[in-house]
């Protein structure tokens, strides 16, 4: 009988490789499914087969006689699961692994169970073949295989940081797990969530990002989004990068804000906590499904001054000139600095990024026009690329004089931290 636990990571893996699903919400609509499966086990596989394709694929291609070219993709996703168990799975016994990948093999494409059997075993005889090249060759191809990122990535990285800045970043992202909640200090203290939660197991650490952040250590088995704390929406799941942008906007209770690219919302609704739920929010999105996020968590949250449209942020409104004291650009962007919980964009080369920073540029001089005089304008983005990040803020204060660069910042995981930049600009 199949192993129910690998079905669903096979089906998830193989869902992201061929529908471009995000292997996140695959695992989280498991979860809501109510099946009786060890979700542990599932995201461990999952996300380590993900984290560590392009060397697994480079181990498969040496096993394979006739290369890695000719085998069908769910044989290698298949293959993938099965020598991840093997080398870095310490729970799986060497013959769960084998048999339970044979199993599905035969589930899922029939007639190769032998080859899967046979291409499992000889790396369990041939361990050696895991080994990567020479770094010395080709420090990029090196560190693209031993990290699983697309090597134009590195390449930029080692153009922006060197060759150590570069392997360190890569290095950066296996380290940066831990959960992070942002509180809802319009309903209550962190001092108060940090004690409840410690009450029920976990290990809560200020943020030195931001002063309402958590950063969750382990020891209780409760889902955050199950506790009374979250329920109660005294606490919401929000990297600490996210949450310190959101307070860099500095807003105040009575102010006007515009969120120009807002869903799914977690900043959005942190700037309106900051309010103490006094003023006025703008929030926009181009997906109207995704502002139907930022809705869903306003009633939870005791927070009613935000108003949601779908809009497109490239369009100008000329009704809104010079009508908020603060407006928020986090730009749509190539996501290179969260590849620690998002694994899938490890692959997104940087070619297939190449028109952002003209949809970028264009977002921040149309939402340039909202802010009042005196007001702040705030572009930030969830990446590691400066092409998206100071280049588009340099060009802009070039082409807009009245326009200063009051705060800037690029986090990146030499710091501990996920990628991000921000850059604050006041309107003179």
């Amino acid at each position: 009988m199949i192993d129910s636990n690998r079905e669903i990571a096979y089906k998830t893996l193989l869902n992201v490789e061929t529908k471009d699903a995000y292997s996140s919400a695959e695992i989280l609509d498991n979860e809501k499914s109510g099946q009786d499966t060890d979700g542990r086990f599932i995201r461990r596989l999952v996300y380590g087969v993900l984290e560590n394709k392009l060397r697994l694929d480079y181990i498969i291609n040496k096993l394979v006689s006739k290369g890695i070219e000719g085998v069908d993709k769910r044989v290698l996703i298949i293959l993938r699961m099965g020598i991840f168990q093997l080398e870095a799975m310490d729970s799986v016994p060497e013959y769960a692994a084998i048999n339970t990948s044979v199993e599905l093999a035969k589930k899922f494409s029939k007639g190769r169970e032998g080859f899967v059997n046979a291409v499992l075993r000889r790396f369990v005889r041939e361990p050696e073949i895991s080994c990567l090249p020479d770094r010395e060759e080709s420090l990029s191809g090196f560190l693209s295989l031993k990290y699983s990122i697309d090597e134009s990535i590195i390449n930029m990285w080692i153009d922006e940081f060197g060759d150590d800045g570069a392997e360190g970043i890569a290095e950066g992202f296996r380290q940066i797990s831990s959960l992070c909640i942002r509180v809802n200090t319009f309903k209550t203290s962190i001092l108060d969530v940090k004690k409840g939660l410690e009450e029920i197991g976990f290990k809560p650490v200020i943020s030195e990002l931001s002063d309402r952040s958590l950063i969750l250590g382990g020891g209780s088995d409760i889902k955050i989004t199950e506790t009374d704390l979250y329920k109660d929406g005294k606490i919401s799941v929000q990297s600490q990068e996210s949450t310190y942008i959101a307070d860099l906007v500095e807003p105040s209770p009575g102010e006007s804000v515009l969120d120009v690219c807002a869903a799914p919302g977690g900043k959005t609704l942190a700037i309106s906590e900051s309010m103490q739920n006094k003023g006025n929010v703008l929030a926009w999105d181009i997906h109207e499904h995704r502002v139907k996020l930022i809705e869903g968590q306003m009633a939870r949250l005791g927070i009613d001054i935000v108003k949601t449209e779908t809009w497109d942020a490239t369009e100008n409104r000329t009704e809104l000139l010079g009508e908020f004291d603060k407006v928020l650009v986090d730009a749509p962007c190539s996501g290179y600095g969260v590849m620690g919980r998002k694994p899938e964009i490890r692959y997104r080369g940087t070619k297939e990024v190449i028109e952002l920073p003209s949809i970028q540029r264009k977002i921040l001089d149309v939402s340039s026009k909202y802010v009042k005089k005196e007001g702040l304008l705030i572009y930030s983005t969830c990446t590691i690329n400066r092409d998206e990040n100071q280049s588009i803020v340099e060009k802009f204060l070039q082409n807009n004089k009245n326009y200063s660069l009051i705060k800037e910042r690029q986090l990146t995981p030499l710091e501990g931290y996920n990628g991000f930049y921000v850059a604050v600009m006041k309107k003179n």
